[in-house]
């Protein structure tokens, strides 16, 4: 087809020109279909290796390796591309820190965690609610600082291990000095014994 006014190698021109770019649409549409693709593999990649170190996490927790519970679970709660498995790693690391805590400050860090992850939460749920613990776990903190009364009487609260071992040094030291005053009685009576007989004779 030959325009009025254009030569024939411009009409050949013209067309070439009008395919070229043809073919660039089709190449730039294909191109970002591709990218859109390849982006949409690694989302659900990135998810699917999220999801293995969730699993992870919750295996070594049971196994009652908190360290890799720990990190895994923190890990997961700020980088995890899914926002319900960001939140199921924070109830875990929650958990962790709760089962760790030593000490008041310990204690109120977990109960830090266990705040953000309950704003986070769903406002209903369709199974079990642990948000129901809230009340108990607030309360944690001022029942370690405290005797726990067990059943009409007062019991102490169980001491960490640190606790234990300064309380065994305690009494090594106790026990040590009780053998030097025993020492010390003993020589009083030998002697006492001597004096009684060299009176005799």
């Amino acid at each position: 087809m030959v325009f009025r006014g254009f030569t024939p190698c411009m009409s050949v021109l013209l067309c070439a020109a009008v395919l070229a770019a043809l073919l660039t649409v089709v190449a730039c549409t294909a191109s970002s279909g591709h990218r859109q693709k390849a982006e949409e593999n690694a989302i659900i990649e990135a998810a699917a290796s999220d999801g293995t170190r969730l699993k992870d996490a919750v295996t070594a927790f049971r196994a009652q390796d908190y360290a890799t519970a720990h990190d895994l679970f923190e890990h997961l709660s700020h980088e995890a591309q899914d926002r319900a498995l960001r939140r199921q790693a924070l109830f875990g690391l929650a958990c962790v820190r709760l089962v760790q805590a030593q000490s008041p400050e310990e204690m109120k860090r977990a109960l830090n965690a266990w705040s953000i992850w309950e704003e986070q939460s769903p406002p209903t749920v369709s199974s079990e609610d642990p948000r129901l613990l809230t009340p108990v776990l607030q309360r944690l903190p001022a029942l370690m600082e405290k005797p726990v009364r067990v059943i009409g009487r007062t019991a102490k609260p169980t001491a960490a291990p640190t606790e234990w071992a300064k309380t065994v040094e305690e009494k090594d030291r106790e026990i040590q000095e009780l053998k030097d005053r025993l020492r010390a009685l003993e020589s009083i009576h030998r002697e006492l014994e001597e004096k009684r007989r060299g009176l005799k004779e």
